[in-house]
Formats: C-alpha cells, structure tokens, sequence
C-alpha cells in the first residue's frame, strides 16, 4: 500500500502541470516508491515517462463524484487533493504534510492566495479570498460550525472518509467533505501558511458565472442533505456567513451615515482596513465592500432558482 497518493484533475485540452510535476518529485524523494500520482481526465493523453508511478483515469463528472470513486480504485494510506490550476508552495506542503503524518491527522488544509492581482477583478477575489480564508472560516471552525475546507487542496487519511461521505454528487466537494469533517471529525489539522496560488477569475461575467454556479452546487446539495438536521444547520450559517454578512455590514453603514457622515466613513474606512491584506489594499477593499454584494446576490438567485426548479421536478415525479 503506498503512503501518498496525490491527485488531481483535468479538464479537455488540459495536461499535468510542470507545477505539479515538481511536487511530485519533491514528494517522490521523501516517500519513494511509497508516493504515487492519479489525474482524473476527460480525455487520455500523453505523458513523458517520470520516476514516480503516475496513472491517467478517464472518468466524467464532478470532482466530488470523482474522489468518492477514487475510494474505490485506491489503497493509499493518504490522499493530497489539488486542483490541476494551483502553483503550490512546495517548501510549506513538505512541511505540512510532515505534520499530517506525523501527528496521525484525519485532515488538514491551509490557505489557497491568488497567483496574481493585476485587474480591478482580480483585485476583488484577492480580498474575497483573504476575508474568507483568514476571519470567515478560521471564525466557523473555532465556533464548531465550520464546513468550509479550501476545495483546491487538502489532504485526508483514507481510513477516516471511506464509505462514510455523503452519497450525493455536487460541485461543491469542499463543503460536501466539510459537513462531515464538521460533525465527526476532531483531529483536524488547520495550517496557517499558504499552500498554493491560483489565478483568479478576471472579468465581471466570469465572476458572475462562478457564483451562480457555486449556487446550483449549494442548493442541491442543500436539498440532499435537508432532513439531516444538524447538517442542514451547519449548510444555513456557512451561507449566511459567506454571502449575506454584506447586509448586516451595509445596514450598519446606513446607521452611521444617519448618525454622522464622518462616523460612516471611519466605519467605512475601519472595515476596509480589517479585511484588507496586503494593507496597501485599503482602496480596493473599500471599492469590494460596494461592489461585491452585486456577486453575492448572483449567488443568492441562482440558489432561490434552482430550489424552485428542484421542487417543480419532484412534483411532477
């Protein structure tokens, strides 16, 4: 049985990354023939010849529908999940999964950053991503309602997870694992160092693409899992949490505004300072407290949209 098994996923006209090929060999050299690869494709392709042991599975669906079947088909001891888009931090993930390990963790994850931040688009996932990743989940975890893991990367220990997640299929494998992390999992292993990098959605229509998509994924799993109480609850206050905090933020501004235009704008000026990181993004976090919610609401029809939908098609059945 090998100790490691790195996985990732492609998409049509996608290859192996040599990003992730210099991990793996950075992981090849600690755990030797004990490290292994699996790319999930859509379509086989070509791959040179490396000194790790790598194998291409064609398989469709969702990341979710494919790491329940990796289940299956693998008997390694650990599994990394990481999107095939992600530059990782290969000096912090030795480290990380040294840790893991050693300390005989059921899960661990970090923080995923933004590879670059050249438009105003790209500018305002970077803040989305630092809100999220250093105040809104590490505040979820701490409160024991947490689901949130970072999708892009993560690492599980087979035994813990095998025939226990839930048997549904969504696009959000991130909070899908999470629920069941949330509830019975306690030997978790959260690092505060960044991981990987990704690159950002950069246009307005990608932006607004992504989250009515993240809405279909949370609604339908929403709907899978709503006669699970203690998981439908945790499901309501992760999406209050990540998507409408804007309200209460914006319904205070109101507040001080009516008090005092001076008092607004330090209230203003106050949470674009805590949310933003690098500080030198004070601007730009003040521009994402306006303009984001437009995204959040997006996110908020998509999933009113596709639970109707879902109730109309039950009806008929």
């Amino acid at each position: 049985m090998n100790k490691l098994c790195l996985v990732t996923y492609t998409r049509k006209n996608e290859v192996y990354t040599t990003h992730l090929d210099e991990l793996a060999l950075e992981l090849y050299h600690i755990y030797g023939n004990g490290f292994k690869v699996i790319i999930y494709c859509e379509e086989f392709f070509d791959l040179p010849k490396k000194p790790y042991h790598i194998q291409l599975i064609k398989y469709h669906g969702t990341k979710y529908k494919k790491l329940l079947h990796l289940f299956s088909v693998d008997q390694s001891e650990y599994f990394i999940s990481i999107d095939n888009d992600i530059t990782p931090n290969t000096h912090d993930i030795k480290s990380f999964l040294e840790i893991m390990i050693k300390e005989n963790y059921s899960i661990g994850w970090g923080k995923i950053n933004v590879s670059k931040y050249s438009n105003v688009w790209e500018l305002m996932v970077l803040i989305d991503k630092v809100l999220s990743h250093n105040i809104i989940r590490p505040t979820l975890w701490k409160l024991n309602t947490g689901i949130s893991i970072p999708g892009q990367f993560f690492c599980l220990k087979r035994s813990i997870f095998d025939s226990k997640l839930l048997n549904t299929d969504t696009y959000l494998d991130d909070l899908a694992i999470g629920l069941y992390v949330s509830k019975y999992i306690d030997k978790r292993y959260i690092s505060d160092k960044i991981l990987g990098s990704e690159a950002p959605n950069n246009t307005f229509m990608g932006l607004v693409l992504q989250r009515w998509r993240w809405g279909i994924g949370y609604s339908t799993l929403l709907l899978s899992i709503w006669d699970n109480c203690s998981y439908r609850r945790r499901l309501l206050i992760h999406g209050f949490a990540y998507h409408f905090l804007w309200i209460i933020i914006w319904f205070l501004c109101y507040i001080f505004f009516e008090i005092n235009i001076i008092l607004g704008l330090i209230y203003l000026g106050v949470i674009s300072f805590i949310i933003s990181k690098p500080k030198n993004l004070v601007f730009y976090s003040f521009i994402y407290e306006i303009v984001f919610p437009i995204f959040h609401i997006v996110w908020g029809i998509s999933v009113i949209n596709t639970i109707i939908r879902g109730r109309k098609h039950n009806e008929c059945l």
